[in-house]
């Protein structure tokens, strides 16, 4: 993965379109970075790491994620991988939120308090 980086509209844009590949989303809190979310873009118009992030950041995603990013964007921080094959993209995503357990992965009404902020 990428070094995490703030979650800015600058740093966004500064991401090249059309990226298939891997993304997570950390949250900082007092200091203490833990991955908040974990996800895959295919690579296509409306689906690659840039667009993905991009409406995580303007909460206009599927996901909860966006809805509490939004609110307290300066928390936030971003990295990706890009990769050629889509398959194993999402191996690897799949493993990754197996393995972390990331609050917006796992958690169907995720909210701001499950990352430890009232």
């Amino acid at each position: 993965m990428s070094m995490p980086k703030e979650m800015t509209e600058a740093n966004l844009r500064d991401i090249p379109s059309g990226l298939c590949g891997i993304y997570a989303i950390y949250h900082d809190f007092d200091g203490e970075i833990d991955t908040a979310y974990v996800g895959r873009a295919k690579g296509t118009r409306g689906s690659c790491i840039k667009t993905r992030l991009q409406k995580h950041f303007n909460g206009t995603d599927r996901q909860r994620i966006g809805t509490v990013i939004s609110s307290h964007q300066d928390e936030f921080f971003f990295s990706y991988e890009a990769m050629e094959d889509y398959e194993e993209v999402k191996r690897i995503e799949k493993s990754e939120i197996t393995n972390i357990l990331p609050p917006g992965n796992v958690q169907r009404k995720f909210k701001i308090e499950d990352l430890g902020i009232e």
